[in-house]
């Protein structure tokens, strides 16, 4: 999955310092996990600390679908700004409000990234999209969000 992801924009940048650059030690926030999620959490990550991110519902939850379709295991590629920067393992998913508005919370349209995800194995990238984009056969299209799935067997 390709998540759309600018370090240029402002909020884009303190989420990605917040609980990329700087992992999130989960224990911390306990009190607002499903115990399930916090046990999960646990075995995967037995130092106790990891980085999450998340998506909004979005306008109409648009963006739904596309949360659907993800599931643990999946890569994710971050992107922004013509380049593809970080890459990594979704290892868990879960919807936490509450935890999401506590880490980031919430938009100028009063939502808050609440489908959240788990990352292990992260590697920085410095790849132009243009290079991505030519290697998968992807046409460049202005109204373009991301989030795309690749294509298995390519």
């Amino acid at each position: 999955m390709m998540q759309p992801a600018s370090r240029s924009q402002k909020v884009v940048k303190k989420h990605y310092e917040d609980t990329i650059a700087n992992p999130v030690s989960f224990e911390q926030y306990a009190h607002l996990l499903e115990p399930d999620v916090l046990d999960q959490l646990k075995q995967l990550f037995p130092a106790g600390q990891v980085q999450m991110w998340g998506i909004v519902t979005g306008q109409r939850e648009v963006n739904v679908a596309h949360v659907k379709k993800m599931s643990a295991g999946d890569w994710v590629f971050f992107t922004g700004d013509k380049r593809l920067y970080l890459g990594g393992t979704i290892a868990l998913m879960w919807r936490n409000p509450e935890l999401a508005e506590e880490l980031w919370q919430k938009n100028d349209n009063g939502q808050t990234w609440e489908y959240m995800y788990a990352l292990s194995g992260t590697r920085g990238f410095d790849i132009p999209m243009d290079e991505i984009r030519s290697l998968l056969g992807w046409k460049s299209t202005p109204q373009c969000h991301g989030y795309h799935r690749p294509r298995r067997g390519r």
